[in-house]
């Protein structure tokens, strides 16, 4: 079986690799991470015709592997849609119409797969969303189900988490402290479901308190950022506005400037399930009735309908989300629009805002720069 996870027309260097005694080539980049490798080899543990939950994985090699060696019944579930649009895009790339993907804020079946596969890369989640989807692993498992961990890294911690939700948990290493693949049984029901949602509230001064609810991979999950706080402190709104909240998390700056400005409308986009998930449920819970909740990771297309463009971006991916947002806003926004986008150190930041709107003003705010842009009448 050969599957191909990268554009070999248009890569330079490919690297193709073997797995399961031969059975299964890869083709890839630069080679698969390890922990997928883990799971991959691990299929050979599976029967026939199995029911599969494949979770963590960003490539979907897994999960084809199971379906077309095994002939498994494969669902693969994301929290993000950029990772389910790269999931999808492997597998019209090797022609699989079987595998499921599915981007949920849950995992919706109860005692349905005879096995999960998770994949936990070194910084892809927290330990509470790690715990959360555990949980969700054990509740879709049928009784005598497996769970297979592959980890990329230090192992001791996942390996001590499934034992006290599982009961059981062996270990599968060349050595201590090394990459690893993890197996436990779904023995029994579990006693108590544990909750991982948090509640808290946002006080913005001369404004009215905002009410807030988050999950485990959410953004800032359990707590105000404070480069949000920043950035809804310092972003001007007047009534009549149309805001966008890019990257919105749990809503907390759009909401907090729909509260300054008494009426106006907010679009807020997210990529993450959960985070659009939480954001519409604070809307609600908040009063908000001209507003919007859209699950995007490819920015948006509305060009000149907002006067008010605001964004916290990630600081990973060496800028080109945050290049993503600040075009975005560019393109959003009409003439006389202004921008507001929030960031630790914000020279670069501030340097390609200067570059695109032709103007950036950096202000300082616990700790944070925020950088103000207006668009020019063109």
């Amino acid at each position: 079986m050969n599957i191909s996870i990268t554009d070999n027309s248009r890569a330079l260097v490919v690297t193709e690799e073997s797995f399961l005694d031969d059975q299964c080539f890869v083709t890839s980049r630069s080679g698969i991470n390890i922990a997928e490798a883990l799971l991959i080899e691990a299929i050979a543990r599976l029967p026939d015709k199995c029911r599969l939950l494949v979770c963590g994985n960003r490539t979907g090699a897994a999960a084809m592997a199971a379906q077309g060696l095994l002939g498994a019944e494969v669902v693969v579930h994301t929290l993000d849609c950029y990772h389910q649009r790269k999931v999808k895009k492997n597998l019209e790339r090797n022609d699989n119409t079987a595998v499921t993907v599915l981007c949920t804020p849950d995992i919706s079946e109860r005692d349905y797969f005879d096995a999960a596969l998770l994949q936990v890369s070194k910084g892809a989640m927290s330990n509470e969303l790690m715990q959360d989807s555990l949980q969700q692993i054990h509740l879709a498992l049928k009784p005598g189900g497996k769970c297979l961990t592959a980890v990329d890294s230090d192992h001791a911690w996942q390996q001590q988490q499934l034992k006290k939700l599982f009961g059981n948990c062996s270990v599968h290493a060349a050595r201590k402290n090394a990459p690893a693949l993890l197996i436990a049984t779904k023995n029994k029901p579990l006693k108590k479901i544990k909750k991982f949602d948090a509640e808290f509230d946002m006080m913005v001064p001369g404004r009215e308190t905002i009410q807030l609810r988050t999950v485990p991979g959410v953004f800032s999950h359990r707590r105000v950022d404070a480069g949000a706080q920043a950035l809804a402190e310092v972003a001007e709104v007047q009534a009549g506005d149309r805001i966008l909240d890019l990257g919105c998390g749990c809503g907390v700056v759009g909401i907090s400037l729909a509260a300054k400005a008494g009426d106006a409308h907010v679009t807020f986009v997210d990529s993450h399930v959960r985070a659009t998930m939480v954001t519409e449920l604070n809307c609600k819970a908040n009063g908000l009735t001209d507003y919007r909740v859209l699950q995007n990771d490819q920015g948006l297309n509305e060009k000149g309908q907002f006067s008010v463009f605001v964004a916290n971006p990630p600081y990973f991916s060496n800028h080109k989300i945050s290049e993503l947002f600040i075009r975005t806003g560019y393109r959003v926004l009409q003439p006389g629009g202004h921008a507001w986008v929030v960031a630790k150190t914000a020279k670069w930041h501030r340097e390609f805002m200067a570059e695109i709107f032709g103007n950036a003003e950096v202000i300082r705010r616990r700790g944070y720069e925020v950088i103000k842009a207006v668009k020019r009448q063109q």
